[in-house]
């Protein structure tokens, strides 16, 4: 049997897998499962984070680019 945990918007954002392995009749297997949730919550937190990385840094790149398309280039300046 398979957990998963969805964010606000529904969107799946975690698994904990074998449900069955945890027994939940006592206090150590209720608090191993919920520290495998917390894991399972920050390594979808760090994702996250990381794919929020990647798009700032890919629009970052992007207006750069944008940027530089729109300086004259020396070798192309009529004025020297």
């Amino acid at each position: 049997m398979k957990f998963v945990l969805m964010n606000d918007d529904g969107d799946a954002v975690a698994e904990i897998e074998n449900l069955e392995q945890y027994d939940l009749s006592t206090t150590r297997g209720r608090a191993m499962l919920l520290d495998d949730i917390l894991v399972a919550l920050g390594h979808a937190d760090r994702r996250v984070v990381l794919d929020m990385i990647r798009e700032r840094r890919d629009r970052a790149e992007r207006a750069m680019e944008a940027a530089n398309a729109l300086r004259p280039h020396p070798s192309r300046d009529p004025t020297r």
